[in-house]
C-alpha cells in the first residue's frame, strides 16, 4: 500500500470496510446503536462500490455444492430404503419457517412424520 492510499478511520469505518469488501450479505451488529458502521455499508452499496469478490475464489459454486443438509437428507433417503422400521429425523431450525422447510425436506427424504 502507497503513502497516498493510506487513510485513518475509527474502528466502525475499519469494520465496515472489511465487512463491505469481503461479502455480498453484510450483517452487522454494532455494539452501541450509534454506530455507523450499518450507514457506511449501506453509503458504499449504494454508491455502487463493488466489494473484490475475495470470498468468491475459495468458495463451492451453488450449482456445485452439496450441503450438509443435503447428504443428511440423502442418507435418510437411503436409509429409509434399505430398513423396515420408521426412520426418525431430527429438526434442526433457526426460524419458524426453517423448522417447517426442515421438517417438511425430511418428510419428502422418507421420514416418518406423525
Amino acid at each position: 500500500m502507497n503513502e497516498s492510499s493510506k487513510i485513518t478511520v475509527d474502528a466502525n469505518e475499519a469494520v465496515a470496510r472489511i465487512a463491505h469488501k469481503t461479502n455480498e450479505i453484510i450483517a452487522i451488529y454494532p455494539i452501541t446503536p450509534a454506530s455507523p458502521m450499518g450507514e457506511h455499508s449501506d453509503a458504499w452499496s449504494a454508491a455502487g462500490k463493488r466489494n473484490i469478490g475475495e470470498a468468491d475464489s475459495f468458495l463451492p459454486l451453488p450449482d456445485n455444492y452439496t450441503s450438509h443438509l443435503d447428504k443428511m437428507l440423502a442418507l435418510v433417503s437411503s436409509c429409509k430404503q434399505s430398513l423396515d422400521i420408521p426412520v426418525i429425523g431430527n429438526i434442526n431450525g433457526v426460524t419458524p419457517s426453517g423448522w417447517i422447510e426442515c421438517a417438511l425436506d425430511l418428510q419428502q427424504a422418507g421420514c416418518r412424520c406423525n
